[in-house]
């Protein structure tokens, strides 16, 4: 059925609107770390690119995100401007194709219900703009299903080529690519299309297809299967987190009570009328997110960020619950959303309540610090990589090489003498020269080296000024319940040394 040329316009309009808030404010969000370290890694010649997932400064994911990204910074000439243009889109085309995945299986209520929670997504809005590879996967998953779907009804070659293709490129842009297609095949197992010889042939073909074209990516995968992570709570805490985030954002903390209690039900609330009064495929698709949630729990690997691809088919199963549950159910589950949707937005408004502050911390500004004393010949040692992308394009800057040159960050993909991943210095046996500069990141992954270098610094320099950046929030109650890397009352600290010479 020809859907009406107004519905198609207010949606144009609807994603149109949201495209250009995000681009107009990528001044708000900071470059994140995954976000830089992708573009330097993106940035080397294309046959480093190709081959960099099996070596060992791989990214936890196949390559092809990175040779799309290095096209793009290769035709804009690695403008920063433009940076986040093709994550926007693909983050809108996404919203998109899962509006007309929800149509497809229950109508035209399902597919505008979808496109409105997806242009008003809290945490859209935040991790739908950074230039990795979430943005891309969030569409791969969209598309995957509406040419799922659409196979399903009617098994063509054109309709199996799409599903092809959408298979094959989210295996080559996630290694969890494998659990999608496995729970699309459950699914596959209880519709009374297996009964269809042709529906039969084709999937078995399909399969056989995936395997043989994923050959130069199966040992990588299971290289990656070989690391076992023994869950813990802290990991099932992780993904309480996580699931909780990819409904509010980071705007809301979870242990502001008086905020946090009602979206929290609220989600409860969605969750389980999607989950016992959603049609089949909508229980479907939002029980599949929460166990592929958990799988990430279990290998260790669950975190906010790497959550946002589930929410394609997460916005796809609530679609399909709106248009069709009950009055009754409807209202409540529009009042959950409504409640989630306002508290979640004045969060990122007022800015008063954030759990993870990463949008607030100011690289840009250290790193222009930081160029002169580089310059000057201090040493430098650092590990975030935004501050290391922000460093590396000001220098080349400031000797008046042009940005076009770029070919990754300094201490990642490119060495510069005087300057040092925090791990590299550590490893290097500590090579100081008569003043230091230190930019420590008091959280993350590089937190244990992080301290290991500020103990040995503390014992055999003379530390000087000290600046302090970015105050952690409940940074106690962090400590209690994720470890010591969350537990610093800053989140960056610059810090200068004399070591003699």
């Amino acid at each position: 059925m020809k859907r009406p040329a107004g519905r198609d316009l207010m949606v144009l309009l609807l994603l149109s609107v949201l495209a250009a808030v995000i681009l107009l404010t990528n001044t708000w969000f900071s470059v994140m770390d995954d976000e830089a370290y992708q573009v330097g890694s993106a940035a080397q010649p294309i046959g480093v690119v190709v081959k960099q997932f099996t070596t060992s400064d791989a990214q936890l994911h196949p390559p092809l995100p990175d040779m799309l990204l290095h096209l793009w910074l290769q035709l804009t000439r690695n403008s920063l401007v433009l940076l986040r243009v093709p994550s926007t889109l693909f983050f809108v085309l996404g919203i998109w194709v899962s509006s007309l995945a929800a149509t497809e299986i229950a109508g035209e209520a399902a597919g505008r219900a979808t496109v409105i929670l997806g242009v008003l997504w809290p945490y859209g809005f935040h991790f739908g703009r950074y230039a990795v590879w979430l943005s891309f996967c969030f569409f791969l998953l969209a598309y995957l299903l509406y040419a799922y779907v659409r196979w399903i009804e009617e098994p063509r070659l054109s309709r199996f080529c799409a599903l092809f293709v959408a298979a094959i490129a989210l295996l080559y842009t996630n290694y969890m690519g494998w659990a999608f297609l496995f729970l699309l095949g459950l699914d596959f197992l209880f519709r009374p299309e297996l009964r269809s010889p042709e529906h039969r042939q084709q999937a078995g073909i399909l399969g056989g297809l995936l395997v043989i074209c994923y050959l130069p990516v199966w040992p990588e995968l299971l290289q990656q299967l070989r690391y076992h992570h023994d869950p813990s709570p802290k990991s099932y805490l992780m993904f309480l987190y996580s699931f909780y985030v990819l409904f509010v954002s980071e705007s809301i903390a979870p242990w502001i009570a008086v905020l946090s209690v009602p979206l929290c039900v609220s989600i409860a609330v969605c969750s389980g009328i999607i989950l016992f009064r959603a049609p089949r495929f909508g229980r479907v698709l939002y029980g599949g997110t929460l166990l592929l949630g958990l799988a990430l729990a279990f290998s260790g690997e669950v975190n906010q960020k790497r959550v946002m691809p589930l929410g394609a088919w997460m916005l796809t199963a609530a679609g399909t619950g709106f248009a069709t549950v009950s009055t009754r159910w409807r209202r409540l589950l529009a009042a959950g959303f409504a409640v989630v949707g306002i508290v979640s937005w004045f969060g990122i408004v007022s800015q008063r309540f954030y759990s993870t502050p990463r949008v607030f911390e100011p690289w840009e500004k250290i790193a222009q610090t930081a160029t002169g004393r580089l310059i000057a010949g201090d040493t430098l040692i650092a590990s975030h990589p935004a501050f290391l992308l922000y460093l590396t394009r000001d220098v080349m800057n400031r000797k008046g090489l042009d940005v076009r040159d770029f070919k990754g960050n300094y201490g990642e993909q490119v060495e510069r003498p005087g300057v040092y991943n925090v791990r590299e210095w550590v490893s290097a046996d500590h090579p100081t020269s008569t003043q230091l500069l230190f930019i420590a990141t008091l959280y993350g992954t590089d937190f244990e080296p992080t301290m290991e270098a500020s103990a040995w610094l503390d014992q055999h320099c003379l530390r000087g000024n000290t600046e302090r950046f970015v105050p952690n929030p409940d940074f106690e109650l962090k400590a209690k319940f994720f470890g010591p890397s969350q537990g610093s009352p800053w989140r960056i600290e610059v810090r200068e040394y004399s070591c003699g010479k």
